[in-house]
């Protein structure tokens, strides 16, 4: 018999981020934290499509480099949920893992980003 993983409201609707080294940056500036969160908005979906398609491509080498390029922006957006699995994933495009490792972990970090535009989507819904 399956068993069924039930999730409370409190941990369904926990932010997958958190933007204090944001505010630190811009000096708590409401005009560079929103300026940020539109680029944020404005670039990840693309660079997730990118790096889907690298995985599913195995090309190694691009998934390397567009995770290299997500992981300060992860950090940035304290998105601690998929920090680790961002620097894996780019090592495992260095050292060419096998493809159904980094598919796997790309789908957590598109999963996980996912869930993330749409909490700020919610949250600055003015952008």
């Amino acid at each position: 018999m399956p068993v069924e993983i039930i999730k409370n409201d409190a941990e369904e609707n926990k932010k997958l981020y958190d933007l204090s080294m944001v505010n630190l940056i811009g000096k708590d500036n409401p005009a560079f934290v929103k300026t940020m969160i539109k680029l944020f908005l404005d670039t990840i979906p693309a660079e997730l499509q990118k790096l889907e398609e690298a995985a599913i491509n195995n090309e190694h080498d691009k998934i390397s480099f567009i995770a290299h390029k997500m992981k300060s922006t992860i950090d940035s957006m304290g998105i601690t949920t998929i920090a680790a699995t961002i620097r894996k994933l780019e090592l495992k495009g260095e050292i060419k893992e096998t493809h159904e490792s980094i598919v796997a972990m790309t789908n957590e970090v598109k999963n996980i980003l996912g869930k993330v535009i749409n909490q700020m989507r919610s949250d600055f819904s003015d952008l």
